[in-house]
């Protein structure tokens, strides 16, 4: 029951906050977005100015009367000061880090001012200053779960400048983004139609005039003279070899060359077949579904392969 209650009082929290604080290209922090609390030591000079003045009222003494004023008037002139620490800072988004499934991927945000602040940091992070026409760097990481486009989750801007003892806080929700790319994994094979180099061994069988082009997942009436058994041993899996007249054969990988029967795991083949074939200097291509990209090579050609396999089936 109370964990049911705390999961709702959360849900309803989250969405004030998508209310409150929408997406946006840029967060200003303006008063009316500022949220203020104590800090512990906060709380124990609260302590202390509320039993000064129960002395003060008890012995009717003139100078905890003024001390306990004085220690109320600080307290409100330096709350007043903590919030307008973060008033004023514009919030932007400056860059993303793009990443594989399983590593930390990361959103860099620009802090930006026509005056100076202090002690800046995203909630967990390092303190920055930022000062007046320029721009300060803030990170937040988060682990990369999926492929596909991420957008920077919502976050907390604090400060308890200048004395520690409140801590102001803002929430921002700045429209940036990043990739998350396959994680690349190796299916101990190379896809059947391409033209990649093989072991001798494999291409043992070849006749002459024939060429060894991959494996292939095993069909009934295929010769048990073209069994890999090598790779059988490696994967568990029967494939054959594919012998073909020499012809040239461009690199195209496409979701049918894989023998998993996942969809994230075929894409993570398709993966490691692409950062293989542009390590060896092999011009490649892809085929998902209706897409097709053009065979190449280059870090910008790889990027491009790899952004297709991130964003194959997006939004569908």
């Amino acid at each position: 029951m109370l964990k049911r209650g705390a999961r709702g009082l959360k849900a309803r929290f989250q969405s004030w906050l998508d209310r409150r604080f929408p997406m946006a290209s840029e967060h200003k922090v303006q008063f009316n977005n500022v949220f203020i609390l104590p800090t512990p030591l906060g709380y124990l000079y609260a302590l202390a100015t509320v039993l000064l003045i129960v002395g003060a009222i008890n012995y009717q003494n003139s100078m905890a009367y003024i001390m306990a004023f004085w220690m109320m008037a600080i307290g409100f002139v330096v709350m007043i000061f903590t919030v307008r620490n973060l008033v004023g800072l514009v919030l932007s988004p400056s860059y993303g880090r793009e990443a594989t499934v399983g590593e930390s991927l990361g959103f860099c945000f620009a802090a930006s001012s026509q005056r100076n602040h202090r002690n800046i940091r995203l909630e967990g992070g390092t303190s920055v200053d930022v000062s007046a026409g320029e721009s300060a760097k803030l990170m937040v990481l988060e682990k990369a779960r999926r492929r596909g486009l991420h957008f920077a989750p919502r976050i907390k801007v604090v400060t308890a400048f200048p004395s520690g003892l409140f801590r102001a806080w803002t929430y921002a929700h700045v429209n940036a983004s990043t990739l998350v790319y396959p994680k690349a994994i190796d299916p101990s094979m190379w896809p059947s139609g391409t033209a990649d180099e093989q072991d001798e061994s494999e291409s043992s069988s070849a006749k002459p005039g024939e060429q060894f082009f991959g494996l292939r997942p095993f069909q009934q009436g295929d010769s048990m003279s073209r069994v890999a058994w090598s790779a059988y041993a490696k994967t568990g899996l029967p494939f054959v070899k594919d012998l073909r007249a020499e012809t040239a054969v461009d690199n195209i990988f496409s979701l049918d060359n894989s023998p998993a029967n996942d969809l994230e795991l075929k894409l993570s083949h398709l993966a490691h077949w692409c950062i293989e074939a542009e390590n060896k200097g092999l011009s490649y291509g892809l085929v998902l579904g209706s897409q097709r990209h053009d065979t190449g090579t280059g870090e910008a050609h790889l990027r491009q392969c790899l952004k297709a396999l991130a964003m194959y089936g997006e939004g569908r």
